[in-house]
């Protein structure tokens, strides 16, 4: 088979694997003034970040960078190695994952169910570079998420931007990590132009952005990781635009498991924390809103697939050993809803 014709197979099956309507959810609302939709992105494996690692293959397949028989190399410990994992798999291509060393066996065996080698970093604060390093001794292609994802994704044609701005709402809540979500529906709601869609993103506990975002300062970072994952990082990253974001909200770690786990409950979708991080900016804006006399609609996301969290944010053991406070928001979810 010739390298055209291997990419000609590999870009039909990356496209046909995750091309179809995305599920939109009516939620519970604890004011009938507001309507609050989530666009479902947690049926992915990998959840919300699937289509954007799936548009990064999609690039370097058309770039050339990604050949019949190209080794790949990505560093995450996260999500973003069970989306590379699948679509390296899906294209026939082996990929080495660097990974932190306190990563979960759990999640090991997941990304290692795709196919693909784990190789704990040496230096967790220097994976990123020893994925770099390591791809360039071997002569590997390094897939580079953090730095190259959001060149990758068409903003213009955005599914998941164009599916939240579909519900008309008065706010859009994203969680921000890489930043690449962010500002991906940020650029989606500029180049509409005419709308009145707001744009709000959630944070969480130790992470740089709402300080940075604050303070208008890009380069902000606290130097602490974030307990949450898919959200929050130790510095604002390259791909996040805060002139584009109206509002960013710092959302407590325990918050987050909180109304995660009553979204299982009022749903019986299984989400993860990120999901929950969003939840609950949601219900800031609704209060707001309710306070202001605004009616309308909110759009939100289901960013990650619960079921990668069973045995870690879905184990009420496991977050009580790691001392995170879950009650206390609970008891306020459940105080919202009672009225």
């Amino acid at each position: 088979m010739t390298d055209r014709a291997w990419a000609a197979e590999a870009v039909a099956a990356l496209r046909s694997h995750v091309d179809g309507v995305t599920p939109v959810r009516r939620l519970p609302s604890p004011f009938y003034t507001v309507d609050i939709r989530a666009v479902d992105e947690s049926g992915f494996p990998a959840g919300l970040k699937y289509k954007t690692v799936r548009d990064l293959f999609l690039r370097d397949i058309a770039d050339g960078a990604i050949t019949a028989g190209t080794s790949l190399v990505e560093a995450s410990g996260s999500a973003t190695a069970i989306a590379a994992a699948h679509f390296a798999r899906l294209v026939g291509l082996p990929l080495t994952v660097v990974l932190p060393a306190r990563t979960s066996p759990a999640q090991i065996a997941r990304i290692e169910g795709y196919g693909a080698v784990c190789r704990p970093a040496e230096r967790p604060a220097a994976m990123y570079d020893e994925a770099r390093a390591f791809a360039a001794k071997t002569g590997a292609h390094y897939l580079d998420y953090l730095g190259r994802a959001l060149d990758a994704v068409d903003w213009r044609r955005s599914s998941i931007a164009s599916a939240l701005a579909a519900e008309e709402p008065r706010w859009i809540v994203v969680g921000v990590g890489s930043g690449v979500t962010a500002t991906t529906v940020g650029r989606y709601l500029r180049n509409a132009g005419g709308t009145e869609t707001r744009l709000a993103v959630v944070d969480a506990e130790n992470s740089s952005y709402f300080p940075g975002w604050a303070e208008g300062v890009s380069g902000y970072g606290t130097g602490m990781p974030s307990k949450i994952p898919g959200i929050g990082r130790p510095r604002m990253e390259p791909a996040f635009r805060g002139s584009l974001v109206d509002l960013v909200i710092p959302v407590p770690d325990g918050a987050s498991v909180a109304a995660m786990r009553w979204c299982h409950d009022a749903t019986g979708v299984p989400v993860g924390p990120s999901t929950g991080a969003n939840l609950w900016g949601t219900w800031e804006l609704a209060r707001i809103m309710r306070r202001d006399g605004v009616r309308g609609t909110i759009a939100t996301l289901f960013a990650d697939a619960g079921e990668q969290y069973s045995g870690t944010f879905h184990d009420p053991a496991w977050v009580a050993e790691r001392g995170f406070e879950v009650e206390t928001y609970a008891e306020r979810i459940a105080e919202l809803y009672s009225h």
